[in-house]
């Protein structure tokens, strides 16, 4: 995640070109890198940072970066900045091809050399049961939030609206 958004944050803030068909993608891609983000802080927060004995980077000042002001960076991003294109349902079920293939592929994966990335994902430790029940409540949260930031948008933009004709 935090890759993606350095990419785009130098793509985009670099103004590099782009044909008319590719701007149209441009707000879905950055609504689904923003979603991304967004996930990464809240997921190291609540799931990660709580362990204790964790060796989660070499260096701590990474996990403050990476996983504390990017995601803020990347949502303050999206509301000081809100897109001018209206993402439609469609475009933002996108944004959740890659969490769902990942958690896919580390179980996956996880079985086969017994190592997972994460420990809530961990089916060999706390079974299969717990891991389904861990990635349906961050799929609800992730679908809540692909909800806010499809409008967020709308709302600050008819929010803004109104402040300027009173």
């Amino acid at each position: 995640s935090n890759t993606l958004a350095a990419f785009w944050l130098i793509s985009y803030g670099s103004g590099s070109a782009a044909t008319s068909k590719q701007k149209r993608w441009l707000p879905v891609i950055r609504g689904a890198i923003t979603l991304y983000m967004f996930m990464t802080g809240v997921i190291f927060a609540i799931l990660l940072a709580p362990i204790e004995d964790a060796v989660l980077t070499a260096v701590p000042i990474d996990n403050i970066i990476l996983h504390y002001v990017m995601p803020a960076a990347l949502v303050l991003d999206w509301l000081l900045f809100p897109s001018r294109a209206r993402i439609t349902l469609r475009q933002s079920l996108l944004w959740l091809i890659v969490p769902v293939a990942y958690v896919l592929y580390s179980l996956v994966r996880g079985a086969i050399v017994h190592w997972y990335p994460y420990p809530f994902l961990n089916a060999s430790k706390s079974g299969y049961a717990h891991v389904l029940g861990t990635t349906v409540i961050l799929l609800i949260g992730v679908l809540a939030m692909s909800w806010l930031l499809r409008w967020l948008p709308s709302i600050i933009r008819h929010t803004e609206q109104l402040t300027n004709k009173l």
